[in-house]
């Protein structure tokens, strides 16, 4: 039962690293969305934050548009 939970904890943080290493991967490539800061300048934590808000509105904005909800 001990290992049972143990591989249950690991596994649930290896998904929980792979999920944070693919968003600062995303946050640095330079694809559909472009972000505000210069390519040679290494970003902030404040401005990769800003970056996946400014995603999570935009797809907010959609799915209430797809709803008929006027914003």
């Amino acid at each position: 039962m001990i290992i049972l939970k143990l591989v249950k904890f690991y596994s649930s943080l290896l998904k929980v690293l792979f999920l944070l290493s693919a968003i600062l991967v995303n946050s640095f490539s330079f694809g559909q969305y472009k972000p505000r800061y210069q390519e040679n300048k290494t970003p902030t934590y404040s401005e990769i934050i800003e970056y996946y808000k400014d995603i999570a509105t935009k797809y907010d904005q959609a799915f209430l548009f797809e709803k008929g909800v006027q914003t």
